[in-house]
């Protein structure tokens, strides 16, 4: 910042970041390791300048200097903040950098530093699921009570169901097996009844002659948007530890870290 006076005498009086001091002329003066000056110049005037610093959470950073913040790195600049990369938190709580696109498995847990419609984001995502104290690798699918799940991203997603060990079933399929007098189902609803949104179930009943009261020809299952949950009563949202974003512009500036997203709640759907 420069300030022009004209003036007679020989000082300046500097900014509040140096608590207003008066300062001679060609003197520099240091405050909290930065400098403030007071020069003359022929046409009898004085200039007051303070070097550039950028402010985050009552602390000044120097231009140049790396500002870390809600898992995202940002660098000081004359105009503003540029948005650098990420970093995350490893076994040991030591800070790893992360770069702009960057993927990095640490243990069980993945780290994301992705760039999307103009934010870059971070996140961190389990590795491999939990389900009934057995552990499960990513991408690997198992069955359990006529159920088909798979691990995705530290999700146990569930994408099906299964009438047998032979037999899989799609979401919103039904097998009517006329020979045994029997109707499996594998649709979204609750306690038995198909609904819109509701966990993923899988029912089957006796129909026709076996003394089954149901009839063998069950009333359609209606369609389920594809954007609907897949996952279980009781089970757990996506395996998401953390998430920030940052609002970049063109150039990759952010105006400040202020407009830094700590936003886990609305990523879970809350």
């Amino acid at each position: 910042m420069n300030i022009l006076v004209q003036m007679e005498n020989s000082t300046c009086i500097t900014s509040a970041r140096a608590n207003k001091q008066w300062i001679k002329v060609g003197e520099t003066l240091d405050v909290d390791g930065f400098w403030h000056k007071c020069e003359a110049y022929p046409n009898n005037s004085v200039i007051y300048t303070q070097e550039n610093s950028c402010n985050y959470n009552g602390k000044s950073y120097h231009v140049g200097d790396e500002v870390r913040v809600g898992f995202l790195r940002m660098e000081c600049e004359n105009d503003g903040y540029k948005v650098i990369g990420c970093y995350y938190l490893d076994s040991s709580n030591k800070e790893v950098p992360l770069e702009r696109g960057g993927k990095k498995e640490d243990g069980k847990v993945v780290h994301f530093c992705e760039e999307k419609d103009g934010d870059l984001r971070y996140s961190a995502v389990s590795n491999g699921c939990t389900k009934n104290g057995k552990e499960y690798k990513e991408g690997e699918e198992f069955k359990q009570n006529h159920l088909k799940y798979q691990c995705e991203h530290g999700q146990v997603k569930i994408l099906g169901c299964y009438a047998d060990d032979e037999r899989d079933m799609k979401i919103g399929d039904d097998i009517i097996d006329e020979e045994k007098h029997m109707v499996h189902r594998c649709y979204r609803g609750i306690h038995g009844k198909s609904i819109l949104g509701g966990s993923i179930e899988y029912h089957e009943y006796a129909c026709g002659v076996n003394g089954g009261a149901k009839d063998c020809k069950p009333e359609p299952i209606p369609s389920t948007p594809d954007d609907a949950p897949t996952l279980a009563a009781g089970l757990k949202v996506p395996g998401v530890s953390s998430f920030s974003i940052v609002q970049t512009m063109d150039n990759q500036m952010a105006k400040n870290p202020s407009t830094i997203k700590l936003d886990l709640n609305k990523l879970m759907g809350h």
